[in-house]
């Protein structure tokens, strides 16, 4: 039986990085249902056979942690809300308490998804728990550290391999968003890259201590032949294969935060190992390693490196990152909400709320680990963290002083450095919120404490671990980890069925006209989903937008069922506005549609469809100054969405002269006006816009000379020839070597008589293009006659 948790537990380390990550429900109900099930059978054996378990150090922490998740999601009164939490309640007020002042309030504003961090965390405890038990034995510690470095070399090994043949598929099966940056069984090369820079260390602390020593009195070819037959050579290569296989896959990664990390990781390494004097040469060993990561990189090719790291400069060659803005908006997250956060895993949810920059597409994470522990935790969460890595580590440490055996303290080493490279990375990313990375932290952890603790030697005690033999302890572990797997793979499970039982339903577009029978069968799905999955708000909005047309009587209660669940929805706040609308009550759907706004506030779409509701109510100067907000909030402007905004406005009678001082100094913007002006035979004002869009262009970006010939079209049409000879002359002003804008020019000169103007122009173009055969048929012609 012990044979087979320890088989169990190796499972649990190969897998996880292989189900891509472990980021889908399926892949982390399985991991959290093994660890909890491992850890189960483990305590039952100990208990059965009578035997100790022993104390992983920062357990308390740990464990005060999970229970800080439990409070997080419990209802508690407003009061108590309010004291704890004053701008949550607020927050709250300001959603569910428009429809319900009285209800019962939680921490996290998603009690959902922080019960999905909760059995995550569970689990990964759970591990930790179990790494340091099973690792007491010797001979396991062995064998699981050359499991886990071979295994992640041949999944680096793996991961090169597929890059160089695929761009856009894991196993050469699976295609992945055209966003996604790939790499090995990853979604995002910037996550495996994490996962290794963890395991390198060990790797290389591992190849340093199997370095074979004998009398080197040959020649290179006697030293090889040598290594082979000395005993572990064979393991002494493999090792270092494996080192150069893992230091390759991050370089090939082209993770900047990954690779900057191990940097500085090795380096404080090789610091340590030269500050012991015993030590010294294998430091500088470590450091040639160092150097020959930086020569790989110069081979594989510093361009792609570069390419990565110049990513960071924005069109106007300013240094610009994204994470910038996430930080900036995170800090004042931490600001309104700085003791009890707002519930783990809850960022994405309140992120709208706070994002200073426009659109509406999703983030998830903070790309700092730091702040979205702040963020959701609180103070009170990030010192509970705090504490449990003090713990572990002052025991540790402690511990590891006392220490001789040399594979001891280099495991130890590696492990530290491993650590060191994770806690560096997650200043700019967030890997510890996915499974594996987050499964391998806690192991990692576990192999510290293994390592300074595990004895190599005496057999008599095989740790120096405090030990619990009491019956009560290890009973009250079974218990719990028992009860955790079943509640685990009850929510899980539920989770599992309501996306499946709701996946026919997802993007589908409702309208009265659909047959009775097609809403039914939705509403049927909709049900089945919330009746396994009934803390999800998806659901009850499906089922509340499906009343609309079947059920209107309980529309309201599904809506706010919906708002309960995810009160920062700012699409369920304003559907569920536009319904109290239709109900005439005018004034909670004004509320419900600001809180729409308020939390989604660079949402272009919440802007409009409030102002789209304040035209309807005859509350015009109040609908334009919102439907101006939404114009300047929108990040790019195709043309059917230019002329959706500009019909709108001419279906709500604003003028033409008004929409030219409304609309956002944005070029496709004016341009899709000027031509919605022609179409309607608005010259004037037509004129009126093209001008205005050419004070818009950018003399940096030759791509803006489309305005130009926009303009010079608008006048060849009306045929005022001089006026289309200003604007292409200004073009050429602005970018003189665009071919397509002189030869225009010259086909005017031509159409007006003046030849020799024309001729200039032609041979002009010639210059820049002389395989040009159709200005060289122009210009044969006009020379000819």
């Amino acid at each position: 039986m012990e044979k087979v948790t320890y088989r169990l537990f190796l499972f649990l380390l190969i897998f996880p990085p292989l189900a891509f990550g472990t980021v889908e429900q399926w892949s982390l109900t399985l991991m959290e249902a093994l660890c909890f099930l491992a850890t189960f059978t483990w305590v039952l054996l100990r208990l059965v056979q009578k035997k100790p378990i022993y104390h992983a150090p920062g357990l308390f922490p740990l464990l005060l942690f999970l229970g800080y998740l439990i409070f997080q999601v419990l209802p508690l009164p407003a009061l108590l809300i309010r004291i704890l939490s004053p701008n949550g309640y607020t927050l709250y007020q300001e959603t569910v308490g428009i429809t319900d002042p009285t209800t019962w309030y939680s921490l996290s504003i998603n009690k959902k998804v922080t019960l999905k961090e909760f059995f995550r965390y569970a689990s990964y405890v759970c591990f930790y728990f179990l790494t340091v038990q099973i690792l007491t034995n010797k001979q396991r510690l062995q064998k699981t550290v050359n499991v886990v470095v071979v295994f992640l070399s041949f999944l680096a090994l793996f991961a090169i391999i597929q890059k160089l043949t695929s761009t856009d598929t894991i196993y050469w099966l699976w295609h992945v968003p055209d966003n996604s940056i790939i790499f090995g069984p990853y979604v995002n090369h910037n996550h495996f890259a994490g996962l290794v820079e963890m395991i390198l260390p060990i790797s290389i602390s591992l190849f340093i201590l199997l370095k074979p020593k004998g009398v080197y009195q040959w020649s290179f070819r006697e030293k090889i032949i040598e290594i082979f037959d000395l005993k572990k050579g064979n393991l002494y290569i493999l090792m270092g294969f494996s080192t150069v296989i893992l230091a390759m896959s991050i370089v090939f990664s082209l993770s900047r935060g990954a690779l900057i990390a191990i940097c500085l990781a090795l380096t404080a390494y090789v610091v340590f190992l030269v500050s012991q004097k015993s030590q010294k040469k294998r430091g500088i060993l470590v450091f040639l390693f160092m150097i020959l990561i930086v020569l790989f990189i110069g081979w594989f090719g510093w361009e792609s490196m570069f390419e990565r790291f110049n990513e960071l400069e924005n069109e106007q060659g300013v240094i610009y990152e994204a994470r910038l803005d996430f930080w900036k908006d995170s800090l004042n997250i931490i600001k309104n909400h700085p003791i009890t956060g707002i519930g783990f895993g809850n960022f994405g949810g309140i992120y709208p709320s706070y994002r200073t920059y426009s659109g509406s597409h999703t983030i998830l994470h903070s790309h700092n680990d730091y702040l979205e522990l702040l963020i959701e935790g609180g103070i009170i969460g990030f010192l509970l963290v705090g504490w449990f890595l003090f713990q572990l580590l002052y025991k540790s440490v402690k511990t590891f002083r006392k220490r001789k055996e040399p594979f001891s303290s280099y495991l130890f080493l590696g492990c530290s450095a491993g650590l060191l490279s994770i806690w560096f990375h997650s200043f700019t990313d967030f890997n510890l919120h996915i499974g594996a990375n987050g499964l391998y932290y806690f192991f990692l952890l576990g192999l510290l404490v293994s390592a300074a603790n595990t004895k190599l030697r005496n057999r008599k005690t095989p740790t120096l671990l405090e030990r619990t033999d009491a019956f009560w302890p290890r009973l009250m572990a079974a218990k719990v980890t028992m009860a955790a797997l079943v509640v685990c793979l009850v929510f899980n499970v539920g989770i599992l069925i309501g996306d499946l039982a709701f996946s026919a339903f997802d993007d589908v577009y409702l309208s009265a006209n659909m047959p009775d029978t097609q809403l039914e069968k939705w509403r049927y799905s909709a049900n089945r989903a919330s009746h396994f999955d009934p803390m999800e708000g998806k659901y009850h909005f499906a089922k509340a937008n499906l009343a609309v047309f079947t059920d209107k009587e309980n529309a309201q209660q599904h809506y706010e069922e919906a708002i309960y669940h995810r009160p920062l929805s700012g699409e369920y706040l304003q559907k569920f506005g536009l319904y109290a609308a239709w109900l005439s009550d005018f004034d909670k759907a004004d509320r419900l549609l600001k809180a729409g706004i308020r939390n989604d506030i660079s949402n272009p779409k919440r802007y409009r469809i409030y102002s789209e509701w304040l035209f309807s109510i005859n509350r015009k100067e109040e609908a334009i100054e919102y439907l101006t907000k939404a114009l300047s909030l929108e990040n790019t402007l195709g043309w059917y969405k230019v002329r959706e905004y500009i019909i709108f406005m001419a279906l709500n009678e604003i003028d033409e002269d008004k929409m030219l001082i409304l609309i956002p100094p944005r070029l496709e913007l004016v341009i899709g006006l000027a031509d919605y002006f022609v179409n309607i035979n608005k010259i004037k004002t037509a004129e009126m816009a093209y001008l205005k869009a050419l004070t818009l262009v950018n003399k940096k970006k030759e791509s803006d000379i489309w305005i130009f010939f926009k303009a010079f079209e608008f006048y060849e049409k009306l045929q005022r020839y001089d006026d289309a000879l200003k604007i292409l002359l200004q073009a050429t002003t602005y970018f003189p070597e665009n071919i397509q804008a002189k030869t225009h020019m010259a086909d005017i000169y031509r159409k007006q008589g003046m030849i020799d103007e024309a001729i200039v122009e032609y041979k002009r173009v010639l210059s820049i293009d002389p395989n040009n055969e159709s200005v060289r048929r122009r210009l044969g012609s006009i020379t000819q006659n």
